[in-house]
């Protein structure tokens, strides 16, 4: 099916504009990985696959990083498909568990990983140089939706459009980020796919009046006058400063002139319930007089849920910031935002003290404290190393090899499982102080040689003070 486009050294690259992709789409755990699993070097195509990684994780609301990441693995499938052919090669771990509650099953795991494999089927052409580009997100057409309408009728082309539609590892901060770029170009066609030579292309404009930034919201009115009965097909994409292209986008215009046009906006409103650690939002006071066509959720900014009803558990004490978008099926959309605060654990406070005299420094975490429970496991790490040491001590010993700033942090663990942690950076003398004992003076002779002995062992002991370093750490 596909060739071989990949020298046979672990260091040849594909070339970018490889064709295919293959998906190796299992349970559980919520990831997104790709080649390679044997080793923590990047590979050739690394860069690439990880930019695609990040789009998918960006519908389905998951982990990317490099498969090693989770454990060193070797002849797993996105090895052999990409090292083999260098075929782009993805694992995505679906949910959560391995058997997974059906309702979040419908709610989560089905509609936001079909989001990712429609994008998968519109990159499968170049997925190496596709997620480059900007992503038209809620690609709509306002008035009409999925319903026909009249000729005439006011119909507007929107969408949110993104060169920055991209998710990162959570437990992997200091990732470096994609480069993306202000958009430059967002064009549609009816009938003719948009990249055809005699495609005839209008753009969607800039709702702030101009493309000058990464993310843009777009619109056009279409002309529905003098179109005739039947369905039209609209094709759309957005290309950024740097010329990357993103996938093409379509949708369906369905034009009847012997239906009538009378739509409004539809109400939302949501209620809630939250106990034993799980809320469940509901939405079924939400009206339309032409009916609504999906209920999507936003909690805390994370992977939408889809639904009516639907479900989020929850573990600590907070607030949750909740949004839900009503969309009815002629494309009009209203959203609700509310705060919701709920009642669960109460997270640990990791604290420590330090103190060092020259290279060798005690931490203390003993001011570490847990409101509805107690701390069961204390651990260190200094410059990135982590130190084992028996979970319930909180003073730990260190001799530093070098003088200079360590960072150093301490991570605590309550018996409800929850992780804190707390960081410093300390600065670490090389020199212990030196202790001058108080003495008496020496009795003074009334010889003249005594005299100017004692007066050279008080010039030495004044130069002796002039010198000497003190230890000093701050944190």
């Amino acid at each position: 099916m596909y060739q071989d486009s990949r020298g046979d050294q672990d260091t040849d690259a594909a070339p970018v504009n490889t064709p295919g992709l293959h998906l190796d789409i299992h349970s559980a755990g919520g990831m997104v990985i790709w080649p390679w699993g044997n080793t923590t070097e990047v590979a050739p195509n690394g860069i690439e696959l990880q930019t695609l990684g990040r789009k998918f994780a960006a519908f389905n609301g998951y982990a990317p990083f490099q498969s090693v990441g989770l454990y060193p693995t070797d002849g797993t499938s996105d090895n052999v498909s990409y090292g083999e052919l260098g075929i782009a090669s993805i694992t995505f771990e679906l949910g959560k568990t391995f058997f997974e509650e059906c309702e979040f099953y419908q709610q989560e795991v089905l509609p936001n990983n079909l989001e990712a494999l429609i994008y998968a089927a519109k990159t499968v052409e170049a997925p190496y140089l596709k997620p480059k580009g900007p992503e038209l997100i809620n690609f709509r057409l306002e008035g009409a939706g999925t319903e026909a309408v009249a000729p005439g009728t006011v119909v507007t082309l929107k969408a949110t459009v993104s060169d920055d539609y991209f998710a990162y590892d959570n437990w992997n901060p200091e990732e470096s980020l994609e480069v993306t770029q202000s958009i430059q170009k967002v064009e549609y066609s009816i009938g003719i796919y948009a990249s055809a030579q005699e495609a005839i292309l209008t753009q969607l404009e800039p709702l702030d009046g101009v493309l000058d930034t990464s993310i843009e919201e777009v619109s056009a009115i279409l002309d529905t006058k003098s179109l005739e009965k039947g369905q039209y097909k609209i094709y759309a994409r957005a290309q950024d400063s740097d010329g990357n292209w993103g996938v093409m986008s379509s949708l369906i215009l369905r034009i009847d002139p012997d239906v009538v046009t009378l739509n409004t906006p539809p109400s939302a409103s949501f209620s809630y319930i939250c106990e034993d650690l799980l809320c469940q939002f509901d939405a079924s006071e939400s009206v339309d007089a032409q009916g609504i066509a999906s209920y999507k959720w936003h909690i805390n900014g994370g992977a939408a849920l889809h639904g009516k009803i639907v479900y989020f558990p929850y573990w600590l004490t907070t607030e949750h910031k909740v949004e839900l978008e009503v969309i009815d099926t002629y494309g009009l959309i209203t959203t609700l935002e509310k705060t919701v605060a709920v009642e669960g654990v109460i997270e640990p406070v990791a604290a420590f003290e330090v103190a060092c005299e020259g290279l060798v420094c005690t931490f203390d975490a003993s001011t570490s404290s847990d409101e509805d429970g107690e701390i069961i496991q204390t651990t260190w790490v200094i410059d990135d190393v982590y130190f084992g040491q028996d979970p319930l001590t909180t003073t730990f010993e260190y001799t530093f090899e070098v003088a200079g700033e360590h960072n150093v942090s301490v991570e605590v663990i309550d018996n409800h499982h929850i992780f804190n942690s707390m960081q410093k950076t300390i600065n670490v003398a090389g020199v212990v102080p030196v202790v001058v004992p108080d003495t008496a003076a020496p009795e003074r002779k009334s010889s003249t040689g005594g005299t100017i002995i004692w007066l050279g062992l008080m010039l030495i002991i004044s130069a002796f003070f002039r010198k000497t370093i003190y230890v000093n750490s701050s944190f």
